[in-house]
């Protein structure tokens, strides 16, 4: 169970927003062994040859009870990402209201309580993300409620973490007395890059608190798009030598779409591979799609307005020889068929 910062439900993160989702329903077309309409991703993936996220499941998730459990109970986060939106982050929903003409949530603060609801004696994993768990209010109801029904002994926890803030007393004793801890940290490239990107990140994250816990596994994420691609390889050696506990995972950003690499003008792909990237984000990025630099640069022109950006210089000289209108109806239109 998938659930979201509004309070709507789906079998796991990669189900669309925009398809209805009724377990019942999914579940006898999973037992008849019918296509459903929401896993169109996973089966596009495996199709490729690809790994899917249906297979990682289908390889430990088996029985009748719901045993794992995405919980995000608020939108409520301390950083504003420019990949992010206000559906998982409160603080960029003035943006949205500048850009736009109006927030993608409508309501600046979600939150909910469907863990209630929950069969928690059969759950054995739980993944906590936002907002920001070590941010959100909602997070420490939950904990407040969770304490006279649910047994955090016997179930493994990942956290989905900025890394930004030192979980308090509570959430930490959870951490400590779990069956087991993952971390996910967030980082989008070295330092000054990820705070570009993570508006908002402090200098000091919190990595010794992390790294205190015994026995937790230690992951850093990355998503790349086309402000951090040609800065993988330098992340990675930076992370190796600070921080060699952490392991190191990235993916591409699909969304939002004009900050995905396939999207870039086909001339931007090409100053891009004159660079050092690793060679599966070169033949990731070479995929044809849409051209959105138009979109792209209404974008970049709006964080300009607010933040204080760093891009590659062969972005920033592309984009000086290359400008385009900073007509935001551009992006309205996108975000009008989402």
């Amino acid at each position: 169970m998938h659930i979201q910062p509004n309070g709507n439900t789906s079998p796991c993160c990669a189900w669309p927003n925009s398809v209805e989702f009724d377990r019942d329903t999914v579940k006898s077309q999973m037992l008849a062994n019918e296509p459903v309409v929401g896993c169109g991703l996973c089966y596009a993936q495996e199709r490729s040859g690809q790994p899917s996220l249906r297979g990682h499941y289908n390889t430990y998730l088996t029985g009748e009870d719901i045993v794992a459990v995405d919980l995000s109970v608020d939108n409520v986060c301390n950083l504003q990402c420019l990949m992010c939106s206000s559906e998982y982050s409160h603080a960029n929903a003035h943006r949205e209201r500048e850009v736009l003409g109006h927030s993608i949530t409508g309501d600046t603060v979600l939150s909910n309580d469907v863990y209630k609801s929950v069969h928690w004696p059969s759950v054995r994993n739980l993944k906590l993300f936002g907002g920001e768990p070590t941010y959100s209010p909602g997070v420490q109801r939950f904990l407040e409620w969770a304490e006279h029904n649910v047994d955090f002994s016997v179930i493994h926890i990942e956290v989905q973490t900025n890394n930004t803030i030192q979980p308090n007393q509570r959430l930490d004793a959870v951490l400590r007395r779990c069956a087991s801890l993952k971390v996910i940290a967030s980082m989008d490239g070295t330092p000054e890059v990820s705070r570009s990107i993570r508006q908002g990140t402090p200098t000091e994250l919190q990595w010794s608190y992390w790294e205190n816990i015994p026995n937790a596994e230690l992951i850093v994420h990355s998503a790349v798009g086309i402000y951090n691609a040609l800065d993988v390889v330098d992340h990675q050696a930076w992370l190796r030598q600070h921080h060699p506990q952490w392991k190191y995972h990235r993916e591409c950003l699909v969304s939002p779409e004009y900050l995905n690499l396939q999207n870039m003008p086909e001339e931007l792909k090409q100053l891009y591979a004159q660079h050092l990237m690793p060679q599966d984000l070169v033949d990731y990025m070479f995929v044809d799609g849409a051209d959105l630099y138009s979109e792209f640069y209404a974008a970049h022109h709006a964080y300009q307005q607010r933040y204080t950006l760093t891009s590659p210089e062969v972005l920033t000289n592309y984009m000086m020889d290359n400008p385009r209108s900073t007509d935001y109806a551009v992006l309205r239109r996108l975000f009008s068929t989402q």
